[in-house]
């Protein structure tokens, strides 16, 4: 249950939870099962929210266990946040180039969350928590660093709430 007192602190994207919630991933939590329990306790205090479009997104795989998952969560998912969100967004393809190539990959796929999450996090002052390649310009990462918008792995979470295993 979320924590009425708490603020939430980061926005998780849907290959981080993936990575998390898949077996055989990086971070596979029948592997990780600390990590796994951490992780939950920061979403039940309130600590890590995202976006109604990494629930779809996920909703979309149709995998069983993800899906489940976000039932349980459900209140993690938080709803636009308009115009805000969407002004940020504009501000991205304003920037053309790579930004708006990185905007465009939502028409090859029905859901493309990340441009909402990244502005849920600039909105918010949010840390985004994604496993997407730091290096590609038409990432999170970068674009994030362009919109001066903290991203971290979930190493870096690790690194960022000080836990060792």
């Amino acid at each position: 249950m979320r924590n009425l007192f708490s603020q939430p602190k980061y926005t998780i994207d849907t290959s981080s939870l993936l990575a998390m919630l898949n077996r055989g991933e990086k971070y596979d939590k029948g592997v990780f099962k600390k990590l796994w329990a951490d992780f939950q306790t920061l979403c039940d205090a309130g600590k890590v929210v995202s976006h109604i479009e990494v629930q779809k997104e996920i909703k979309g795989g149709g995998i069983k266990d993800q899906i489940a998952w976000i039932k349980t969560y459900k209140r993690i998912f938080q709803k636009y946040n308009l115009p805000d969100e969407e002004n940020v967004i504009r501000d991205i393809g304003s920037r053309g180039g790579h930004f708006v190539s990185f905007l465009q990959q939502q028409k090859s796929k029905s859901v493309h969350a990340d441009p909402w999450l990244i502005a849920q996090a600039k909105v918010e002052n949010l840390i985004l928590i994604t496993e997407e390649a730091v290096n590609s310009p038409k990432k999170i990462p970068q674009v994030c660093i362009a919109l001066g918008v903290k991203s971290i792995s979930i190493f870096g979470l690790i690194q960022e709430e000080g836990w060792s295993y």
